[in-house]
């Protein structure tokens, strides 16, 4: 088994020209046994569309000889790195991966799975059961606060009653009774890389969490995932590669983007992968395996036709309000929507093509999702093969936004409005996840 890494800072690419507080790179791994091929690219960014990710993919498989099918393209999920110069980026990647597949030598690897020590995320949507009806909060829940949902209650409660509308944030006090929010994904998973001299060549870690501590306006910033690869570089060595885990409805505990939690974070998650996996073992290559899963996921009616109606009344019943003005921010993000839908599809039909990853090294199975996949979609999937090691990331290939449960679709709330499948899409991106990963369970006569 032969694993290359490389890393290159991703400044060329952005614009307008403004502060960089942590760079914004791109972390390229490249997979070789035998015939066997793959190269994993993760960015810096929050997510691209089809016409994005199609362009950086087929630049690196012609300027690196590879098929197009073994090009991986993943992000960090982070808010504060802009929106790049296409052309650029996909110069700037192949490079990348040029320096990856160059640096490719023989390894071994051992790995860890752990849990955080304490609480550092909270799962973002809170059920309002006189509104019959959901809101998500984006920061403000920390444990400075202890997490307390009853804050952000008191807030969307007044200003709805109040003001007619449905707002974000967290109280100063409340009278209502303590609440804490439930917490988000604990896991932790970190692989570490040796060549045959002892020498680190890369890492990877996993967590799962929006990265948003850290994006503010005039500035770049690639957030809790930089502290996570320069703590595990510097005590390691070699180059890392950060993973977010599924993460739509997870989000960090932070007070607000100005406390230096970026740093904080990163560097608590990173030292607890480093205590995981010191005393581990290193194993040989069990095998490589690597494919790209097409699913094809239904698109919302109204995305499909373009168009969404409101009443020009709103009713007056305080649950029927409520839905009145999800429907109102459904109708203003449709834009937005319809060009996640169309951009970089030659025909436009009822259905959305997202992909999956599954690649096996190691004995360590890792699937890669799209973006904005709920962490609960993840889980259910990995909880079916309970006795396998499965990591799970997010933000593999083109983004299609979020994909909340169906029931959780149903109960509205910023996932819903922001969503352009319809409510039946991750049960069938589940489905398919699950079944992709029976089907090559028995077909290496591994037990499933």
């Amino acid at each position: 088994m032969k694993i290359g890494f490389s890393k290159l800072n991703l400044e060329a690419a952005l614009f307008p020209k403004q502060e960089i507080r942590e760079p914004i790179e791109a972390v390229a791994t490249y997979f070789e046994e035998g015939q066997s091929k793959a190269l994993w690219i993760t960015l810096d960014f929050m997510d691209f569309n089809r016409k994005y990710t199609d362009t950086v993919r087929a630049a690196i498989a012609v300027g690196c000889c590879l098929e197009c099918e073994c090009v991986h393209l993943f992000t960090t999920h982070n808010h504060g790195g802009g929106n790049p110069n296409l052309d650029i980026l996909a110069s700037l990647c192949v490079t990348a991966a040029k320096t990856a597949i160059a640096t490719a030598r023989r390894v071994k690897a051992r790995f860890a799975f752990t849990e955080s020590d304490e609480q550092l995320g909270i799962k973002r949507r809170l059920y309002f059961p006189e509104f019959n009806a959901t809101s998500t909060l984006f920061f403000g829940a920390c444990r400075e606060n202890d997490f307390n949902a009853a804050l952000f209650r008191e807030r969307i409660i007044r200003n709805f009653e109040e003001k007619g509308v449905i707002s974000n944030g967290i109280a100063p006090s409340t009278d209502l009774p303590y609440e804490r929010f439930a917490e988000g994904d604990r896991e932790i998973f970190i692989m570490q890389f040796t060549d045959e001299e002892g020498v680190t060549v890369g890492s990877f870690v996993r967590f799962a969490a929006h990265a948003v501590t850290a994006n503010r306006q005039g500035s770049y910033s690639s957030d809790y995932p930089f502290y996570v690869r320069k703590t595990v570089e510097e005590a390691l060595g070699g180059i890392c590669m950060f993973l977010n885990g599924p993460c739509g409805e997870i989000a960090p505990g932070m007070l607000d983007k100005q406390q230096g939690m970026e740093r904080v974070l990163g560097e608590h998650i990173a030292s607890l992968a480093l205590s995981a996996i010191k005393d581990k073992t290193f194993l040989e290559s069990r095998g490589f395996y690597d494919r790209r899963i097409e699913i094809k996921l239904p698109v919302r009616d109204e995305v499909v036709q373009n168009c969404v109606t409101v009443d020009d009344t709103p009713p007056s019943s305080p649950p029927e309000k409520w839905r009145y003005l999800e429907r109102l921010t459904f109708k203003r993000t449709l834009p937005f929507l319809y060009e996640k839908y169309s951009e970089g599809e030659t025909q436009l039909t009822d259905k959305v093509s997202v992909f999956v990853c599954l690649t096996e090294l190691f004995g360590v199975t890792f699937l890669g999702f799209p973006g904005e996949t709920f962490n609960a979609t993840a889980k259910a999937v990995k909880e079916s093969f309970a006795h396998k090691n499965i990591v799970t990331a997010t933000e593999h290939d083109r983004t299609v936004m979020y994909l909340p449960p169906e029931a959780e679709f149903a109960l509205g709330g910023y996932e819903s409005t922001c969503k352009l499948t319809a409510g039946s899409a991750e049960g069938v991106l589940r489905t398919e996840v699950t079944d992709a990963l029976l089907d090559y369970f028995k077909e290496n006569k591994n037990e499933v």
